[in-house]
């Protein structure tokens, strides 16, 4: 496997989506003061929906 710009582009994107949405939902308490923020969470509710776009656009492309 080697490594794909245009997909790795595309997953950033997904990933700058997703992201947010995906830690508010999973940290509003945090958000709003009502308990401390974890950042590992965080930065892990980034990467995971990179990872699974970037590897999934990878996955197809090599199936078709």
């Amino acid at each position: 496997m080697r490594f794909d710009k245009r997909a790795a582009i595309r997953a950033i994107k997904v990933a700058a989506i997703v992201g947010p949405v995906l830690t508010l939902i999973n940290q509003w308490e945090g958000m709003v003061g009502a308990a401390p923020l974890v950042i590992w969470k965080i930065i892990l509710t980034f990467i995971v929906p990179f990872l699974v776009s970037y590897f999934s656009a990878i996955m197809a492309q090599r199936e078709s």
